[in-house]
C-alpha cells in the first residue's frame, strides 16, 4: 500500500512539473493574447515582436500585411511589443487603447505608415483620424491601462532571448530580422 502512495505522489509531482512548464513557457504565453488579427482557430499562428518606432519593423510590416491579405482566415496573427524607448511604449499603448475600441488594425497601420515622424502629438491625431472615442482614448493613454500587458510582452521577449526586431514565430518556428515575403510564405504553406 505504501508503494502505491509513493507512486501516486511521484505521478502528481511529475504532472505538476509538466503543467507548470507548459504554462510558463514564454512561447505559450505569447500565444495567449486577446488582441489578434485573423481567425482565432486558424491552423497557423504568427507572433511578431515589433517596435512601432523601429525602421526594420516598419519595413517588415509590408510582408506581414501581404501575409494577412493572402492567408486571411487561415492565420491567427498576434503582435507583441518590444519597446526600446518611452516613445515605443507610448506607441504600443496607443495600439492597445485603439484595440479596446476595436480599431487595433487601423491604429497599427497608421503607426507603421508614420514611424519616421511620430510623436505623442501624432498619436492623438491618429486617434481622431480613425474615429476613436477621444475621452476613452485619452484616459486609456493617461492611466496606461495596458502598461502591464505591454511590459509583459517585453519580459516574454527577454525570456525568448529576442535581440533582433522584428522577430517572428510561425507555429513556433523562429525567424529573425528582415526577410523576404517568400521566406514567410514557404513556412506558412508547409504548415497548412
Amino acid at each position: 500500500m505504501k508503494s502505491w502512495n509513493f507512486l501516486w505522489i511521484i505521478l502528481i509531482i511529475a504532472i505538476w512539473i509538466v503543467a507548470y512548464s507548459i504554462v510558463n513557457d514564454p512561447y505559450n504565453q505569447a500565444k495567449r493574447d486577446k488582441t489578434f488579427l485573423g481567425d482565432k482557430d486558424a491552423e497557423v499562428t504568427i507572433i511578431a515582436f515589433i517596435d512601432y518606432s523601429n525602421e526594420n519593423s516598419s519595413i517588415s510590416e509590408e510582408s506581414m500585411k501581404s501575409i494577412r491579405e493572402t492567408y486571411k482566415d487561415k492565420i491567427k496573427f498576434i503582435y507583441k511589443f518590444y519597446n526600446y524607448s518611452d516613445l515605443s511604449f507610448q506607441l504600443a499603448m496607443a495600439a492597445e487603447c485603439a484595440a479596446s475600441q476595436q480599431k487595433f488594425e487601423r491604429m497599427h497601420n497608421l503607426l507603421f505608415e508614420n514611424y519616421y515622424n511620430i510623436s505623442n502629438v501624432n498619436i492623438y491625431s491618429f486617434a481622431t483620424q480613425i474615429y476613436l472615442r477621444q475621452d476613452e482614448f485619452r484616459i486609456c493613454m493617461d492611466k496606461q491601462i495596458y502598461g502591464q500587458s505591454i511590459s509583459s510582452d517585453y519580459k516574454i521577449a527577454e525570456r525568448l532571448k529576442i535581440k533582433t526586431i522584428p522577430t517572428v514565430f510561425i507555429n513556433g518556428q523562429r525567424i529573425e530580422g528582415l526577410n523576404n515575403l517568400s521566406v514567410y510564405s514557404e513556412i506558412i504553406d508547409s504548415e497548412l
